[in-house]
């Protein structure tokens, strides 16, 4: 079941209920920290992420993903740009993602 085939079936009271909810878990997500990271990608895709002082892995591992991306047909190339990128991520999504800093070698 979707979440708009889930709302879609409550009444008005459980929407208000909801409304509010959301907004108090949206707040308390805007107020966590930011944790510095490094993203492999394109500008839309995202293909692994990185801890902050793991700078020297991810160049590593963009240089391989480009090199794989070299030995494609012409028609492929032009449809992905590979780089590496500065970003943060909220403290609750780090902690998720590498496992409270414990997971290294991107994810």
């Amino acid at each position: 079941m979707s979440t708009d085939e889930f709302l879609a079936g409550l009444n008005m009271e459980q929407l208000q209920y909801c409304h509010q909810r959301c907004a108090e878990l949206m707040n308390a997500k805007r107020q966590e920290t930011m944790v510095p990271v490094w993203r492999v990608g394109t500008i839309d895709v995202n293909l692994r992420w990185f801890q902050s002082d793991e700078y020297p892995a991810a160049a590593d591992y963009m240089h391989a993903e480009a090199m794989k991306l070299a030995a494609a047909p012409s028609r492929y190339r032009r449809s992905m740009e590979i780089g590496l990128y500065a970003d943060r991520l909220r403290q609750s999504e780090f902690d998720e993602m590498f496992k409270g800093g414990v997971v290294r070698g991107g994810v």
